[in-house]
């Protein structure tokens, strides 16, 4: 069953609202909609991005997220949460300052070039799937908004996997949550989850002397001391250990629920103002098997997108597939499963 909300009606010229690939106003745009276009919403997450006076965001059947400032919503009791995986609740991404971090030891790259191991990469140190990067449903040569949104977009493979890595029991702020995705990004999910900074914290150890021991360890880099390295743990320690007046529970997600999917809606749409805008793995689960069979938010959400982009027509939708597919099978070789 489908609840039909009237359209709310808005002067001015006719614009496009952007659908992004996070509950986040810097995520990719995956899907445009027209003004007065009607879009089948799934669930809501609360605590998305700040857009005007709301940080409801509402996630569609097409499976990306709009702000509820662009739909009408006369009822939002009716809309159910989303569960923490359809949420991405479970890949609460990293803050600020962790960004800037990896910004500042991933140059930004603005055409395709190769890195050392002959792999193309492009913007923050996203790797592409050939070697002119056209997968990607980007304009090239690429800027720092679209860069900044598409490393958002890969960092979700480092959130993702630490979450799974660290139990519920242990309790990170945003600043902390923040340090350890940056140096699970830049040292892989399967090296990450194996190590013994990870096994410390889990056995309830105090996290500012474990990280303080064990994140300066990892400066090496193919048997070699790399000094970029060590300013970058320094920097990531440095963010662990800062404590501020407000500081935000980031693990395990406060509010995140389990909720299982009901009645989706229809929602009509309101224009949004135009505006300018590796992981490492090794080792392979059978996903046949329910005991290895942990899916982590990214793969499900690669997943879903990959399985509706076959059933769309034409060279723009053809080239999309391509990439999720591609997306797909990366997110699930990074998580150690086979494909």
């Amino acid at each position: 069953m489908l609840l039909n909300f009237l359209v709310l009606a808005q002067e001015g010229p006719v614009q496009h609202l952007r659908c992004r690939s996070l509950p986040n106003s810097i995520g990719l745009v995956t899907k445009l909609y027209s003004d007065q276009d009607v879009a089948q919403v799934q669930c809501q997450v609360p605590h998305g991005s700040l857009v005007d006076n709301t940080t409801q965001w509402l996630r569609t059947t097409d499976h990306c997220y709009v702000s509820s400032r662009y739909l009408y919503v006369p009822r939002t009791d009716d809309v159910p949460l989303c569960s923490t995986i359809d949420a991405q609740m479970s890949c609460q991404l990293p803050n600020k300052a962790a960004i800037e971090i990896i910004k500042q030891y991933q140059p930004l790259i603005n055409h395709p070039r190769a890195d050392i191991t002959g792999s193309a990469v492009v913007g923050y140190g996203h790797r592409c799937g050939s070697q002119d990067c056209k997968e990607l449903p980007v304009r090239l040569p690429m800027g720092r908004k679209t860069a900044l949104a598409l490393l958002l977009n890969d960092v979700r493979s480092a959130t993702g996997c630490l979450n799974q890595a660290v139990l519920p029991s242990v309790v990170l702020s945003d600043n902390q949550w923040g340090a350890l995705a940056s140096w699970v990004y830049d040292v892989g999910c399967d090296m990450a989850s194996r190590s013994r900074l990870i096994r410390r914290i889990n056995k309830g150890e105090d996290l500012d002397r474990v990280i303080s021991n064990e994140l300066p360890r990892w400066v090496v880099r193919d048997g070699v001391r790399e000094s970029a390295l060590e300013y970058r743990r320094a920097d990531e320690l440095a963010l662990f250990l800062t404590k501020s007046e407000n500081e935000k529970q980031a693990h395990p997600q406060m509010g995140a629920t389990q909720s299982t999917p009901s009645v989706q809606q229809q929602q009509p749409i309101r224009s949004e103002p135009s505006t300018s805008s590796q992981t490492q793995a090794s080792g392979t689960k059978d996903p046949k098997n329910p005991d290895n069979l942990k899916p982590c938010c990214v793969c499900l959400e690669t997943k879903k997108a990959r399985d509706t982009c076959f059933f769309e027509k034409g060279d723009e939708a053809e080239k999309k597939c391509h990439y999720l597919i591609l997306a797909h099978r990366q997110c699930m070789e990074d998580f150690g499963f086979k494909v």
